[in-house]
């Protein structure tokens, strides 16, 4: 078990700042870039939310007041034939006539 006590108050990690030291420009400006960013991508999930919301009361309020037909069912798929056999078949040995 550690014992914090018999830590260097001084001592730690390495490539760390401490937990008071002042903010370099680069780093503020940094977070404010991807603060920004951020923004940027919530406000387009937003904005394809509120499509898909318009998009598909249109559609409800379309099929309810009967301006439109609902649209007609799929067929049902029809089976393919088989596949034939690509390969040529192999011709018959000619046996002598007796």
């Amino acid at each position: 078990m550690y014992d914090g006590e018999m830590a260097d108050p001084d001592e730690h990690a390495y490539g760390t700042a401490a937990p008071d030291a002042p903010a370099t420009r680069a780093e503020l400006e940094r977070a404010v870039r991807n603060l920004h960013m951020s923004d940027l991508d919530l406000r387009d999930a937003m904005l394809r939310l509120a499509a898909r919301v318009v998009a598909l009361t249109d559609e409800l309020t379309r099929r309810l007041d009967g301006v439109e037909r609902c649209p007609p069912r799929p067929a049902p798929r029809r089976r393919r034939p088989a596949r034939r056999s690509r390969t040529r078949p192999r011709p018959r040995s000619r046996t002598p006539s007796r």
